[in-house]
């Protein structure tokens, strides 16, 4: 009886950065990290997707079958170049409690009474009926919303109160500053709040081209977007906090090295 020879299948990763000017890409061994190709196509503002797509062909132009990719990172400046350039959503902003007025660069910016003592106790009642009024002024106006309340890294219930209630008026994307940002300063909340949710459609836009040009190639692997800690996130991370993703280009090449 002959002996069993087993055959050994070589797996690659894929990690491609899409820049303001070209997208480039690796096709890496998994085993040796050895980088078998690279590519680079003009980055396609208009959809990005193109690009990517360009590049996902010439590093699969050789013998390298779709199911052998065993991952896929992406990096890209989309954020950056998004907060640059003022791209982005339409954002309206809720504030509750005691605080400063301040006034972010979005569509609205909006104080109403509210927020939590540090103790996590009720500061003052919500004003439903000024949310509620507010809300219905700006549904036509904004694309998604912020709410932000005093210590509600304490007792985020005005918070989550007002997106139950934004939601039934008017069903588009809200972000809760308390999970977005721990800081107690309500400013930089808010600010982390907004910046979220006027990067989120640029996002989707983005993950869903990338998800096209992959089933154009074939593959089926799961994918990683790179943030600007140089660590990974999954596609449903990226979409709900898209402003991790700033800086993501220098983040790959800090953490891979190339």
């Amino acid at each position: 009886m002959g002996k069993l020879v087993r055959k050994y299948v070589r797996c690659y990763r894929i990690g491609i950065d899409t820049g303001g000017t070209c997208t480039d890409g690796v096709l890496i061994d998994d085993a040796t990290l050895e980088v078998v190709h690279s590519a680079k196509e003009p980055t396609t503002h208009h959809n990005l997707g193109i690009g990517v797509g360009r590049v996902l062909k010439k590093l699969l132009a050789s013998d390298i079958a779709p199911e052998d990719i065993i991952g896929l990172s992406v990096s890209t400046t989309l954020a950056t170049n998004a907060v640059v350039e003022d791209r982005g959503a339409r954002v309206g902003l809720l504030v509750f409690g005691y605080v400063r007025h301040f006034k972010l660069p979005i569509t609205a910016n909006i104080f109403l009474k509210g927020g939590h003592k540090i103790t996590g106790e009720e500061d003052e009642p919500l004003d439903i009926e000024g949310l509620v009024d507010s809300v219905h002024g700006l549904k036509n106006e904004v694309d998604s919303y912020a709410v932000c309340g005093g210590m509600s890294i304490k007792n985020p219930t005005h918070e989550l109160v007002a997106e139950e209630a934004i939601t039934m008026i008017d069903p588009k994307p809200v972000f809760c500053s308390h999970q977005v940002s721990g800081h107690p300063g309500m400013r930089a909340r808010a600010a982390t709040a907004c910046l979220h949710a006027k990067l989120m459609p640029l996002m989707i836009s983005f993950l869903s081209s990338i998800k096209i040009s992959m089933l154009n190639a074939g593959l089926n692997c799961p994918v990683t977007i790179i943030c600007g800690n140089g660590k990974g996130a999954g596609l449903d991370t990226a979409v709900r906090r898209a402003a991790i993703t700033m800086a993501s280009g220098p983040a790959a090449t800090a953490r891979f090295g190339c």
